[in-house]
């Protein structure tokens, strides 16, 4: 059955950074995505706006204030458009595994969804951090 529902990849709102950062200095935000799991014949894959493949060279930095470097939504409660999702939970946009696993990610139903993580607390994000399904390339519009 063909699904053309949104997938997420087991994060969300995978990294949002903390506030309480001193004023002025700044670090280097260090993101661990999961390394691509591409299979077969990768697909030739043309649209307007598309930006070029990296080739493998790294994003270019994100500078965030330091003590700014802290991830608030591992764990969190999430809730969605979409209470019972097709494949997975919920809770696996935010339990902090990344890997490319049928039992990782979760599977939203056809159509616009929304996603909601509520971090507890009124908090200041400085950058945040989303990645879709990586089986294979696709490209996503809103």
């Amino acid at each position: 059955m063909k699904h053309t529902g949104m997938m997420l990849a087991a994060v969300v709102a995978g990294l949002a950074v903390v506030a309480g950062a001193q004023d002025g200095a700044k670090v280097q935000l260090k993101i661990e995505l999961p390394k691509p799991q591409f299979t077969g014949t990768p697909k030739d894959i043309r649209s307007p706006n598309l930006e070029p493949a990296r080739g493998g060279k790294p994003r270019q930095p994100i500078d965030v204030p330091a003590g700014a470097d802290k991830v608030l939504s591992k764990d969190c409660k999430v809730t969605s458009s979409d209470p019972e999702p097709i494949i997975g939970e919920l809770a696996f946009i935010t339990d902090g595994d990344k890997e490319h696993d049928a039992a990782t990610y979760v599977e939203l139903g056809p159509g616009t969804q929304w996603v909601q993580v509520d971090l507890g607390a009124e908090k200041e994000i400085y950058a945040a951090c989303v990645w879709h399904y990586h089986g294979e390339a696709r490209v996503y519009r809103d």
